[in-house]
């Protein structure tokens, strides 16, 4: 099959180009994705503690195959700037290394330039005449990929993608690169870069530690498996090794506490989430890269603020979010992502400026922002008895959802409409609560908690807890005890290290009349919380209700 590798090529390159949509991201002439060029482009020095990634190729500079395996060390970890630039830094060294354009080419899929990443792949393919057939192999693999992400539901040429990686291994079945190729494709869509894996891609990872002992990717593509699949100890233990083979890289400190949440290690997991935090400040310090073009920073700031506010110390989790939120984002998953902040006001009750943070995200730039933005704005319409415009403001977001893609090539979000499908429900379910529709509240919300109760076990659902916290409360505004019940019953089973979780079953039970269990339960918030602000307004009614109880 791959012996006529030049013309598969060629062909896949004349079906692929021009053919992708454009990414909801910002991007001009001066920009490559949402980075302008010439960051991109910047010349950059060999690094200490990013990992160690060793991928022979042809080229007879010593220096071109460095920055080249750094390049690689860089795109492993998702840091996709510095992947680009060390990459270009190789061509310098070397005008004709291949390589460093496929290196490119993903790169810029990270950035989502799908255009871009063409770009590179012609530059690679136009170089391809002295290489080995190892690498002729590689340049052809990218573009089946390439091909397939323009088509991204189509699972036939998701398998043919994964077949032509076997092939190649049967060939080269000491190859690294290749493994961790095959690791990515195993997950939902063509386009996997190790963020989605599920149980199938873990032994190709572990192929991968076999041949080369304590390599970086491996160890971070199986953090994010183990946490797929449920399995947060597993993805401790290689997060940790992850974290200490990349002592430099952000994400990688960032992914270790990502997994010692999970596991209730919370004080454990801020320190680690503060280390990225120290590290990502002195890039841009250094780098004189403004925090905007990293993806990066948004998503720390926020979980770094979560795991505050879980601790109930709700003016560091305040600080750090208004960061979060005062960054432009630039796609408009991560521009939806900033619904955290108008959902932490509407959690403590601070209903005005939620509706002003989410008046904000009505007019950002991208259609999902802008139709989170009305969601928002509809909840805390609803939380202050305005339903008609809580209504209206669900109309505009369904409405700014049809601007949205059906599809889309970013592994995060291959299905960009439904992003929005859980906020949808909690608002549905809010308005039928308000309402007093008793029974259609309780059939709606209930489903939405199964729905939260997936997320158990994942980094980023740790954020539900602070979402069913408020649906109880709102449900005991409106007497629904039952639903009240069932939500504490819910979060003890999704996290019982979660303060709130007990503080709700300490209402139900003592609005049953069950004075004992509502002490315990009490006490067990108020422990909890034992490093909270004072004046965090759930501790105070805890205790309150505590004394009243002794």
């Amino acid at each position: 099959m791959f012996r006529t590798c030049f013309l598969c090529l060629s062909c896949l390159l004349l079906a692929v180009a021009g053919a992708f949509g454009q990414h909801e991201h910002m991007a001009d002439d001066e920009a490559i994705g949402w980075v302008p060029r010439e960051i991109l482009q910047r010349p950059v020095t060999l690094r200490d503690g990013i990992g160690e990634i060793n991928d022979p190729v042809s080229t007879s500079s010593r220096e071109a195959q460095a920055f080249y395996n750094q390049g690689l060390a860089y795109l492993h970890s998702y840091v996709w700037i510095e992947a680009a630039r060390s990459c270009n830094q190789a061509l310098r060294s070397d005008p004709k290394l291949a390589m460093a354009y496929i290196c490119l080419s993903r790169a810029y899929s990270g950035v989502e330039d799908q255009a871009a990443a063409q770009t590179a792949l012609q530059s690679a393919k136009s170089l391809a005449g002295n290489l080995s057939q190892r690498e002729q192999l590689r340049i052809v693999l990218r573009a089946h990929q390439l091909e397939a992400i323009n088509d991204i539901q189509n699972a036939g040429k998701h398998e043919a993608y994964k077949k032509a990686i076997d092939e190649a291994l049967t060939k080269y079945p000491e190859g690294t690169e290749l493994w961790l190729l095959r690791g990515n494709a195993e997950e939902p869509t063509v386009a996997g870069r190790g963020q989605r894996g599920l149980v199938g891609a873990i032994a190709y990872y572990q192929a991968v530690l076999a041949i080369s002992p304590d390599n970086p990717a491996a160890e971070h593509y199986l953090v994010h498996a183990y946490e797929s699949i449920g399995h947060p100890e597993e993805a401790v233990k290689h997060g940790a090794i992850y974290a200490r083979l990349c002592p430099a890289i952000a994400h990688a400190q960032h992914m270790y506490g990502h997994d010692l949440r999970i596991v209730g290690r919370i004080d454990e997991s801020i320190t680690q989430f503060r280390k990225a935090d120290a590290i990502e400040k002195a890039y841009y310090q250094s780098e004189k890269i403004p925090a905007r073009y990293d993806w990066h920073r948004i998503h720390n700031l926020d979980l770094m603020a979560e795991s505050y506010e879980f601790k109930g110390q709700i003016k560091q989790a305040e600080e750090l979010l208004r960061e979060f939120f005062s960054l432009p984002a630039n796609d408009g998953l991560w521009a939806s992502y900033q619904g955290d902040w108008p959902r932490f006001l509407l959690s403590h009750g601070r209903y005005q400026e939620a509706e002003a943070a989410a008046r904000d995200m009505t007019q950002g730039k991208f259609a999902l922002q802008r139709a989170a933005g009305h969601l928002f704005a509809a909840r805390a319409f609803v939380a202050t008895d305005r339903l008609d415009q809580a209504r209206q403001e669900m109309m505009a977001g369904e409405k700014e959802l049809q601007n949205v893609p059906e599809s889309d090539p970013e592994p995060l979000m291959p299905q960009p409409r439904k992003v929005l499908s859980i906020q949808m429900a909690i608002l549905q379910g809010e308005i039928s609560l308000h309402e007093r529709k008793t029974t259609e509240a309780n059939v709606q919300l209930g489903a939405l908690l199964q729905r939260f109760m997936a997320a158990k076990g994942s980094g980023d659902g740790v954020g539900q807890l602070f979402t069913m916290l408020y649906l109880a409360q709102q449900a005991r505004a409106y007497a629904d005890w039952d639903l009240v019940e069932s939500i504490g019953g819910q979060m003890l089973l999704f996290d019982p290290q979660y303060a709130g979780g007990h503080l709700v079953a300490a209402l139900a039970a003592e609005h049953k009349g069950d004075f004992d269990l509502a002490r315990r339960e009490l006490t067990s918030a108020q422990t909890l919380w034992g490093q909270a602000d004072l004046d965090f307004a759930e501790l105070v009614d805890a205790r309150s209700r505590l004394a009243q109880l002794r």
